[in-house]
């Protein structure tokens, strides 16, 4: 009876629980002395290097040695500071630590606002400089799932190049550039490219009556695990129906053979925003609906190619209105993706002279640091001595791949790795 009169008085309850408070506080000091010095017994040598460099990957096993810190693990478990932590709850007093009450703020991540999901992100790759980190980025963390390499290339004449490590430097094939990537995405395509009209035809003409090119690259496809074949031929403004004609014989060829392989084709066409951009091509989207194509690429992007330094990259009405006009002549989203950029561009004013940049390569010139952001495509853009600048980054391809989603289209492809910021959503 009388012990449990004393349970029900707080007051007597409070001083027995500061009583052990003391008991426990004095423990915790001579404790704490003692793994003091054990610890400066147990240092092991520090390069001076790591520190002179800025190395901040210096772990706490290289400064404590190996016996001390398994020591350490062992006692936090149940160190008096824990121990008279929970004494401390059991009574109900807060314990005055800041960094046990803090909590961890969620971090300011942009994310997409479209009605459809964010289902793919590719990313292209090429070779040679400017690009060499793109694999790097490629394992850094940032989110792609599909890897477009070119790894073949038209040459003058019209033959097909295979393009490797040995000749034309990174990022063209190798074994382990090839085992690189497929560890570090779902799916890879290998890409094709075509700069020239009249060699990319002459390519066309030998297959159309040989089949050997694409046979050459379904083989290549189906003997190396692939996902499949990307076209990027380009030069549109020069193709004439003939042209055409023979591209579109090719891609139903070539569609068909991955087909029986179980693999896909991956096509890419140019960016036209209205009835006048599209009259500036032969090119008719509707003409692949019914075509073994998987997906169509809309390169919605060198708005200031065809308009003239000073305009952006890809402003976000341009792309807004070039995806809108695309589904009215190809309506099937599923098979849509978006190309978008993430370079920039370095131009003489009021004229159509202009050299591609990386984010990396603008960063050099004299005005980066006073960039302002352009409202109208969201790029960051800034002019020195006659010269306008455009470059990309985080939230400015964040602000384009919204305004895709928000079209009803999930999939995006971005030129190029290597150099550039990326995407956070």
């Amino acid at each position: 009876m009388g012990i449990n009169k004393i349970i029900k008085n707080k007051n007597t309850l409070l001083y027995l629980a500061l009583i052990v408070l003391f008991v426990f506080l004095i423990w915790w000091l001579n404790s704490s002395s003692d793994s003091s010095s054990d610890n400066f017994d147990n240092l092991a040598p520090v390069d001076s290097r790591d520190l002179i460099n800025g190395n901040e990957d210096v772990l706490e096993s290289d400064i404590l040695g190996q016996d001390s810190e398994n020591d350490n693990q062992d006692s936090a478990k149940n160190s008096p500071k824990d121990i008279l932590g929970n004494i401390l709850k059991v009574v109900g007093i807060k314990s005055d630590n800041k960094a046990d009450d803090k909590i961890e703020e969620e971090p300011n991540i942009v994310k997409p606002s479209g009605p459809v999901p964010l289902t793919e992100i590719m990313a292209w790759a090429y070779p040679g400089q400017p690009a060499c980190n793109a694999m790097a980025e490629l394992a850094d963390g940032r989110r792609i799932d599909t890897v477009k390499v070119e790894y073949f290339r038209i040459k003058p004449g019209g033959e097909l190049r295979f393009l490797t490590e040995s000749t034309h430097g990174c990022n063209a094939y190798s074994e382990e550039n090839l085992a690189f990537i497929k560890a570090y995405s779902r799916q890879q395509y290998v890409n094709v490219a075509a700069a020239d009209a009249q060699d990319m035809n002459a390519f066309l003409l030998s297959d159309l009556a040989s089949g050997e090119y694409s046979q050459r690259l379904v083989d290549f496809v189906v003997e190396n695990s692939l996902t499949g074949v990307e076209l990027d031929f380009e030069d549109f403004g020069s193709w004439d129906a003939a042209i055409y004609e023979n591209y579109k014989v090719f891609v139903s060829q070539l569609g068909n053979k991955l087909r029986q392989q179980g693999k896909k084709l991956m096509i890419d066409g140019p960016a036209t925003a209205n009835q006048n951009e599209e009259n500036w091509f032969v090119w008719r989207y509707a003409d692949f609906i019914s075509l073994p194509v998987d997906y169509i690429v809309v390169m919605a992007y060198d708005h200031q190619f065809d308009h003239g330094v000073g305009t952006p990259v890809a402003p976000l009405a341009w792309i807004e209105e070039v995806t809108q006009f695309t589904l009215g002549r190809f309506p099937d989203k599923s098979r849509l993706a978006i190309g978008l950029p993430s370079y920039g561009y370095r131009g003489r004013i009021n004229t159509m002279s202009k050299t591609l940049l990386t984010y990396q390569q603008a960063r050099q010139y004299a005005g980066f640091a006073n960039a302002q952001r352009d409202e109208a495509s969201a790029e960051m853009t800034w002019t020195h001595n006659n010269f306008q600048y455009f470059y990309q980054d985080s939230f400015s391809l964040d602000q384009k791949i919204n305004v895709v989603l928000n079209q009803g289209i999930g999939r995006v492809s971005i030129w190029h790795l290597g150099g550039n910021q990326w995407t956070s959503l």
